[in-house]
């Protein structure tokens, strides 16, 4: 649909990252499949996956008449009337809505302008500029950068697994951007 040319080159390092964020979510996987719950978390992540593979085409497509601030801007003009509408009609949410405190309005003020507002333009930016099959793996590094950021500010302890996913998603991150 998009043209773009998949090379050896783009299949092994997308396999890299995706095996990476595997390694480091499946340490999260064994935690909530105690609770149950690891099922349903595999079919709702792989549904979000979709919709990301999905609305990074629609996104690059976007890209050919749109620069990347204003596709930015135009997509939350968009987002923000269905989410108030999925939030109001989700049951408790109202009653949270209510307690939040100070402290929770500025963090998800300050959370969702790095991610969404800087985050995303960036994420938007890449795409322009490179193919869709190389910046969509790039983003999916998150849950690498997640891990360095809970490591020191959460203190959380660092595992062989999360270090295996480090090293994984790196030989995939420099397969994505040597130029062949």
């Amino acid at each position: 649909m998009l043209g773009e040319p998949l090379t050896i080159q783009v299949v092994i390092g997308t396999i890299c990252v995706v095996i990476g964020v595997w390694l480091i979510a499946g340490e999260e996987g064994e935690e909530a499949q105690h609770s149950g719950n690891l099922k349903l978390g595999i079919i709702v992540s792989l549904g979000a996956a979709v919709c990301w593979a999905l609305g990074t085409t629609c996104l690059k497509i976007l890209l050919i008449d749109f620069n990347p601030l204003l596709l930015s801007f135009l997509r939350l003009i968009f987002l923000i009337p269905f989410l108030v509408a999925i939030s109001l009609i989700s049951s408790g949410n109202r009653l949270l809505i209510k307690k939040l405190s100070k402290f929770d309005v500025g963090l998800m003020a300050l959370g969702g302008i790095i991610a969404i507002g800087i985050g995303d333009t960036i994420y938007l930016t890449g795409l322009d500029i490179t193919q869709a099959n190389i910046a969509a793996p790039l983003a999916a590094t998150t849950p690498l950068f997640s891990t360095v950021l809970a490591l020191i500010f959460l203190k959380e302890r660092l595992s062989n697994r999360t270090v295996i996913a480090a090293l994984v998603m790196t030989v995939g991150v420099a397969l994505l951007n040597i130029k062949t």
